[in-house]
């Protein structure tokens, strides 16, 4: 989806509520970015919504311009009402939100590192792949994504500790230039029970059987379901799948040994 069709619908929203300034949320608040997006995070075709001002008239308006209406059949897209509670986001949202004007009516979208904290919480599949997109596309900030969960975000029950698991994911997948190792990805996602233990470059020292490797990243089992995520740059040497070994550190690179 681009600009110009959510300036159509919500100018059709305007003719419905007489609302001049919607909030954009979801997926498609990435059109608010002013860079290249790539397909897969604007691929979306329903619009998270609602009147700025008059967030309870979003069914009204969805009941002419949502799922099934003659706008859907004729666009292929829609409006989809949203509750302003509904996403988790950050309490300082409305600070970063992202203005723009089509003239009769206001776009106004979540910040995409707003958005991203609500897709964490979430968690689902969809969610993750518009996360990694963010990130390969350089849209996204992965420090400022943590900061708000950890700080500035209240959520339910577990919620949190989950959503900074598939942050700590995002993290030990991370090449320099800042993309996502898809293969390291990938084993990690396929073994969602691990819990990730933070390597100390300066002095930390791990032992155990490595787990998966490849160029870029060594996969350590050091304890029952907890894994250390080793960079290949910082190794005097590529350990063996399926051996164990010992990874000393020492001012940021490490001594590997068998055993």
């Amino acid at each position: 989806m681009h600009l110009e069709h959510l300036r159509r619908i919500l100018a059709e929203a305007h003719k419905v509520s007489h609302h001049t300034e919607y909030l954009i949320a979801g997926s498609l608040s990435v059109l608010g970015v002013k860079a290249d997006i790539p397909d897969a995070m604007s691929l979306s075709i329903d619009v998270d919504f609602y009147p700025l001002r008059d967030p309870e008239r979003a069914g009204e308006i969805a009941r002419t311009l949502g799922e099934g209406s003659a706008f859907h059949t004729q666009y292929g897209y829609y409006l989809d009402p949203i509750h302003p509670e509904l996403p988790t986001l950050p309490r300082s949202w409305r600070s970063r939100i992202v203005e723009h004007d089509f003239g009769d009516v206001k776009a106004m979208f979540l910040e995409v590192n707003d958005t991203a904290v609500s897709k964490y919480t979430r968690g689902a599949e969809n969610d993750l792949r518009w996360i990694e997109a963010g990130y390969d596309a350089k849209i996204l900030d992965l420090e400022a994504i943590a900061v708000r969960v950890e700080r500035d975000t209240d959520f339910f029950e577990n919620e949190k500790q989950l959503a900074l698991h598939r942050i700590e994911m995002h993290r030990l997948s991370m090449l320099p230039d800042g993309t996502l190792s898809r293969p390291l990805l990938k084993y990690l996602k396929e073994h969602p029970g691990l819990e990730y233990i933070a390597v100390d470059s300066q002095e930390g020292r791990y032992t155990g059987s490595i787990r998966w490797a490849d160029a870029s990243h060594v996969v350590q089992n050091v304890d029952r379901n907890k894994i250390a995520v080793h960079r290949v740059t910082r190794l005097d040497q590529a350990p063996e799948v399926y051996r164990d070994y010992t990874i000393e550190y020492l001012g940021g690179s490490a001594v590997v040994t068998l055993g």
